[in-house]
Parts: C-alpha cells; sequence; structure tokens
C-alpha cells in the first residue's frame, strides 16, 4: 500500500469509528470561531446591512429574535419602522443600532437590558406601563435615543460604569433620567417637563455634565445623592422645586445655570469638603445657594442674584468654609448671610439686595468678613450679629441703615 492510500485508509478507519460511536461532526459557526457577525431586522423581511431596502431575505423581523440569535460581539441592525414588542437583551457586549430612528415599545419597557456592555443607540421607545428604557448592568452604553411620554421613567439604569449620552427624555409621568450606581457618566441629555425630578442620580462618582433638566412638573431640575460626584455644565431652569439639589459630601459642583426655579437654585445638604464654583443661580423663588449643613467647603465666583430670599445663605452646622468673590445682587433678602461658624467671607459683591448685603447670625462665632463690596443694601451693608466677627477693608456706600452695626465693626 502506498503512504497516500494509508492516509486515505486511516482517515476511513477514523470516520467509520466514530459513526459507530455516534460521534457527529458540527460546522463552527460564527460565534463558535470566535467571528463577530452582524444581523439585520426588518419588519418585511428583506435588507442587508447598510441597505435596508435591498431585496435580499432576512430571518429577523423582530428585534428579539435578533438579539437571541446573537453572540457577544455581535450587532444588530434594525432598519426603520415601528416594532411593537418589549425586548429583553441578556447577551453582554452586543450593540442594538437604529437606522432612521425605528419606534419600539407596547406596553412595557420598550428595552430591558440584563446585561453587561451592550451599545443601545438611536430609537425612539414608548411604553404605556413602565419605564421605557430599563438597564440592570455595568458598562453599559445608551446613547442617542428618545425616551418620552412613558407612563414611568424615561430612561432608568441600575448599574455601574454606564454612559447614558445625548439622549432625550421629555414629559414622562416619573423621572426623566434616574441612574442608581457609581462612576457612571450621564452627558449631553436632554430631560425636560418630567412629571418628577428630570435627572436623579443616586451614587457616587457619577459624571454628570452638559445636561438639559428644565421644568420639572413636580420636582427638582436635577437631585444628587452621593459622594465625589462631578457636576458641571448643567442646565437646570424653570423647575417646580430645586434647579439642583446635592446631598452628600466631596461633590464638585462647577459652571451650572440654576435659574427662575421654584425653590432654591442650588440646596447642598451634609455637603462637606465640596466646591461650588462658576454657577449662574439667579431668580429663583427662595434661596440662590443654601448650604445646610456644609462644612470645609469653597463657595467662589458664583453669580446669586435676584432670588427672592436671600443670595447665599449658609444655614446652622456650615463651619469653616471659604465664600470669596461671589456676586449676590438684587436679592429679596440678604445678599450673604452666615449662621455658623469659622467661615470666611471675602472679596465679595453684595449690593441693592432687599435686607442686608451680608449678615452674621447671632449663633455664628470667629468669621471673618474682608474686602467685600457692600452698596445700596436696605438695611446695613454688614450686620454683625456673631461672636469674635473680624470685619475688615470692606467698601460700602448707600445702604438704607448704614456702612456696618455690630460689635465686630471699625
Amino acid at each position: 500500500m502506498t503512504k497516500n492510500n494509508k492516509k486515505i485508509g486511516t482517515i476511513s478507519t477514523i470516520f467509520l469509528s466514530a459513526v459507530i460511536m455516534g460521534i457527529v461532526f458540527t460546522p463552527l459557526t460564527p460565534a463558535m470561531a470566535g467571528i463577530s457577525v452582524t444581523l439585520v431586522v426588518d419588519g418585511d423581511g428583506m435588507g442587508i446591512a447598510g441597505d435596508c431596502d435591498d431585496g435580499t431575505a432576512t430571518p429577523y423581523t423582530t428585534i428579539q429574535s435578533a438579539v437571541d440569535a446573537a453572540a457577544p460581539g455581535d450587532t444588530i441592525i434594525v432598519c426603520p419602522g415601528t416594532y411593537l414588542e418589549e425586548v429583553n437583551i441578556n447577551t453582554s457586549d452586543i450593540t442594538v443600532e437604529g437606522v432612521e430612528r425605528p419606534i419600539v415599545g407596547d406596553e412595557d419597557e420598550a428595552f430591558e437590558i440584563s446585561a453587561n456592555g451592550v451599545v443601545l443607540s438611536g430609537f425612539e421607545t414608548v411604553s404605556d406601563d413602565d419605564d421605557c428604557i430599563q438597564v440592570f448592568g455595568n458598562d453599559n452604553k445608551i446613547v442617542d435615543n428618545i425616551a418620552s411620554d412613558c407612563d414611568s421613567d424615561g430612561i432608568d439604569v441600575f448599574g455601574n460604569g454606564n454612559n447614558i449620552i445625548a439622549n432625550t427624555a421629555n414629559s414622562n409621568d416619573g423621572e426623566g433620567i434616574e441612574v442608581d450606581g457609581n462612576d457612571n457618566n450621564i452627558k449631553a441629555n436632554t430631560a425636560n417637563d418630567n412629571e418628577e425630578d428630570n435627572i436623579r442620580v443616586v451614587g457616587d462618582e457619577n459624571n454628570l455634565q452638559g445636561n438639559k433638566a428644565n421644568n420639572s412638573d413636580d420636582g427638582d431640575g436635577i437631585q444628587v445623592n452621593g459622594f465625589y460626584n462631578t457636576i458641571q455644565g448643567n442646565q437646570a431652569n424653570g423647575n417646580d422645586s430645586d434647579g439642583l439639589e446635592v446631598d452628600g459630601m466631596e461633590n464638585t459642583i462647577k459652571g451650572n445655570t440654576l435659574n427662575g426655579n421654584g425653590g432654591d437654585g442650588l440646596d447642598c445638604d451634609a455637603c462637606n469638603s465640596s466646591v461650588i464654583q462658576g454657577n449662574t443661580i439667579n431668580g429663583n423663588d427662595d434661596e440662590g445657594i443654601n448650604c445646610d449643613v456644609c462644612n470645609d467647603s469653597v463657595i467662589q465666583g458664583n453669580q446669586a442674584n435676584g432670588n427672592s430670599a436671600d443670595g447665599i445663605d449658609l444655614q446652622d452646622g456650615s463651619d469653616d468654609n471659604l465664600v470669596k468673590g461671589n456676586t449676590a445682587n438684587g436679592n429679596g433678602d440678604n445678599g450673604i448671610e452666615i449662621n455658623n461658624n469659622f467661615n470666611e467671607i471675602t472679596n465679595n459683591n453684595a449690593n441693592d439686595n432687599g435686607g442686608n448685603g451680608i449678615e452674621i447670625q447671632g449663633n455664628a462665632d470667629d468669621t471673618v468678613v474682608t474686602h467685600n463690596n457692600v452698596n445700596d443694601n436696605t438695611n446695613w451693608g454688614i450686620e454683625d450679629d456673631g461672636t469674635n466677627t473680624t470685619i475688615d477693608k470692606n467698601r460700602g456706600s448707600g445702604n438704607g441703615a448704614g456702612f456696618c452695626d455690630g460689635p465686630g465693626c471699625p
């Protein structure tokens, strides 16, 4: 027997033995081979990636059927149309992408994601009885979707490391966007006119940046509960309650616009070691900036003008804060009011207010008030009812009662 014949005989013997033993050789699928594929969904059963009008047949006429067939790494392209279904995504690391914003949903959630690393983008979602988009998992990306007019929240996320970016979540019966977890990015979303808070975040080290959260019917524009969060460059105007409410320590609150809200512009509770800087907080129905039990914080370079109560108010339990370089003009009560100990008030403008320019309350000890401008206030430029107050190198004129009143006055 030749060498080649020996090989053929050996292979035949192996195959015959496998048949006798009942072994079946299955061809490798793309998933088994580790190859990512693109699945196309079209309600008319025809379409290819890049051309939903192509006459090539696709086996997927529902999004759920494609999701069920997908493996990690796969991409699902959903062609234009209306898909009356609730899509449950349980496979991690897949991408589900809409073309020309397909409409998805029915009575329950349009999308429920219980997986990690999923990308969902380009859909308009509807729900008659629940949230439009629910996410339970980590490192997901929810990008450029519309989740409006939903029966509960627009977008509801539970998990860490998720990215909620450039979505629209308006006029929902609950929150516009609610996120519960740590290290999430909530950026460039529009969440207006929702029944409850427009954006609500619970957790630590989250980043809220460049969002619009205006005109809530019965809640805050943005509410954040947690530590080490960054809240920067957001807009929260005309809300029924506070523009921005922050509860927790070591948060950074910079460059936000918080105007014309029904409560405080910015309400901070237990916000120790926080930075409140460069915000525009005007024309609110209560305080401009209201800090309650905030210690060792920096309140610097903010505009707090034309608010119905105080421009800046450090409430009881707020010690060792630096209030520097702020403008607190034209407020209904005091420009700046201090209620506790060891605070430094320097280089601020507090003019044209309905009460005092700067008021140091009787329970405030060891306050330093220097280099401030206090002009044309209805009462005193500076009124000191505290203990051991240092008042030095301030400037003021045209105040109704006079420049300075109290034991610390020069």
